[in-house]
């Protein structure tokens, strides 16, 4: 998978996101099935649509971290994760925002290119391309 991380100015309001949590739920609706959630791990088992959702945003979000790590990101959380959907050809595929405690400065990984935030050079600081 193709991940753009990019680092921006904080982010104050994540209206319209959901935690992994709600995106989950989202699909657990949507799909009739039911799982529960591990307390100790967060995530659940792989047995139901939920389940792989849990797990793919787990997946999603370490991904972003890691290559987040190379933008400057130090490692601590104040706000997040939180995920997005973006359309995509047959469908569409998760993102994730977060804000670090530090500064605020906030990072989102997207599984394509957010071109509009280039546009804005205020606000977008950098951008790797991992994948």
């Amino acid at each position: 998978m193709k991940l753009y991380v990019y680092i921006v100015a904080p982010i104050d309001r994540f209206d319209g996101m959901m935690t992994a949590k709600e995106a989950a739920e989202n699909a657990e609706r949507r799909s009739g099935t039911c799982f529960q959630v591990d307390k100790n791990e967060g995530y659940s088992t792989l047995t139901t649509l939920a389940g792989r959702v849990l797990a793919h945003l787990g997946d999603l979000f370490e991904m972003a971290k890691e290559a987040s790590r190379t933008l400057g990101w130090e490692g601590d959380v104040r706000e997040g994760p939180y995920f997005f959907t973006v359309p995509v050809e047959g469908g569409s595929a998760f993102g994730v925002v977060w804000k670090q405690d530090n500064n605020g400065t906030s990072f989102i990984g997207s599984p394509v290119p957010l071109d509009y935030l280039r546009d804005q050079r205020a606000l977008v600081h950098d951008c790797l391309v991992i994948g």
